[in-house]
This record gives structure tokens, C-alpha cells and sequence, in this order.
């Protein structure tokens, strides 16, 4: 049923009574949301750097993957006699190892004698995996290699899978959040704005019956342009 201009004016009178109050709460919510916002960017920034890495990469077939800078690592010590891979190791130099050429002359001189010469040691020894750091990125990983390498002894990146590590699920969704966040998703309105917002048609015809009645509009137009400021000019 369609309202008469009494009810309308009433209803504006209603709204007009209680609109000083919104209009408050409004300006205060946004004064509180702009200084969160103030403190929490320099925080949400770099996790929104990692996420925006996190949603376009390539995750080599593996949820929620880490990637892990590895280096390896020989261990020595191991019995020859049980087989398995043989260096020499030169004492008297820091314990390096001994080059093709050199290993294959100490090898023939063992071949033939059956001893180890003066200041070498002839040893199994074991290459494993180190892990070194573990990264979010793929791309960071990789910087850190290029970064250290110097420091690494064959450096590479393994993908291991985060399966039911909730610490490192959490912090891959707060960071691809953050993106999110900054880059323009739409935050949800605050419950004063959208009720402001639902007034906005009343309010203009309220006061474009007020104009054909031959009423004043410039209290409902004063009311109209303070809820539209208030929910940044957009009805």
C-alpha cells in the first residue's frame, strides 16, 4: 500500500530524530577502522607480498607445499670393505678430497700394495639432504640460493607437503588473506552504513513530495547530503 505525504513527513521526522546519533557512530566506527588500518598495514604488507606469491605460483603438484633450501652433506668414516662409494682424503690439507687424477693414482698404488699412501685416508662416505630453511614461496626459496650460495655446499629446493600442519596451513591462508585484503576485496559494511544507506530513497521522496507540496526541502536536503557523506556519496 502506498504511503500518504503525512506518513512520509512522519517518518522522515523519525528519521530525522534519530539520524545526529547514526551519523556519530558512523564518523567514530570510521575513525577507529582508520587508525586499525594505520597500525596494522605494516604488518599486513608483507604478508601480502608472500600471498600474492602464494596464489600465482607454481606449487609442483603438492598442497599447501614448503619449500625447503637443502645443501648436502657427506659423511665420511664409512668401512670400505662393505662396499659402496670411496674417496681419499688428503690429512694434510684441511682433509680434502683427492681429484680424478690424484684419486686414481692413490688407487693404483693401493690396488698394488694394498696400503694407503703417506697422508691420505681412503674411506667410504654417505651423501644425504641437509635441510637448511624452509619458505612459503618458491621464489624466496630460490632468492636464497642465489643469495648464499657462496655458503652452500649443491644447493637445491625439495617440496614437502604441510599434510595436517595446521601452523603452516594458518599462516599461508592469513598471508593469501592479507593479499586479498589489500588488493581491493571488499570488505563487508558496517551495519550503520547499510542501514544509512536502505534510508537514502525515503529520504528523496520525502523530499520530492515536499517540493511538489509546496513544503521546504532544505531540512531534508541537509539530512539527505549528511547520510550521504557519511556512506562516501554513493546511495
Amino acid at each position: 500500500m502506498a504511503m500518504t505525504l503525512e506518513e512520509l513527513l512522519y517518518d522522515l521526522g523519525e528519521v530525522h530524530n534519530v539520524m545526529p546519533c547514526m551519523l556519530q557512530r558512523v564518523r567514530e566506527a570510521f575513525e577507529v577502522k582508520d587508525a586499525v588500518q594505520a597500525k596494522m598495514l605494516p604488518i599486513l604488507e608483507p604478508l601480502a607480498a608472500i600471498g600474492r606469491e602464494l596464489r600465482t605460483q607454481d606449487n609442483r603438484i603438492t598442497a599447501d607445499p614448503i619449500f625447503v633450501v637443502q645443501q648436502k652433506r657427506r659423511t665420511y668414516g664409512f668401512d670400505t670393505q662393505w662396499g659402496g662409494d670411496v674417496v681419499w682424503i688428503d690429512q694434510a690439507n684441511d682433509c680434502i678430497e683427492a681429484d680424478d687424477e690424484e684419486r686414481a693414482r692413490l688407487e693404483a698404488h693401493y690396488d698394488e700394495t694394498g696400503e694407503e699412501e703417506d697422508g691420505w685416508a681412503r674411506t667410504g662416505y654417505v651423501d644425504t639432504w641437509e635441510a637448511v630453511q624452509p619458505f612459503l614461496a618458491g621464489k624466496a626459496a630460490d632468492e636464497y640460493i642465489a643469495a648464499n650460495r657462496h655458503n652452500l655446499k649443491e644447493p637445491r629446493t625439495y617440496v614437502e607437503s604441510a599434510y595436517r600442519n595446521r601452523e603452516w596451513k594458518a599462516l599461508r591462508a592469513a598471508c593469501i588473506a592479507a593479499a586479498a585484503a589489500l588488493d581491493g576485496a571488499k570488505p563487508a559494511e558496517d551495519p550503520n552504513v547499510a542501514l544509512l544507506r536502505r534510508c537514502v530513497p525515503a529520504l528523496k521522496t520525502c523530499n520530492g513530495l515536499a517540493s511538489a507540496s509546496g513544503i521546504g526541502t532544505a531540512p531534508g536536503d541537509k539530512l539527505l547530503a549528511d547520510v550521504l557523506a557519511a556512506i562516501g556519496g554513493a546511495p
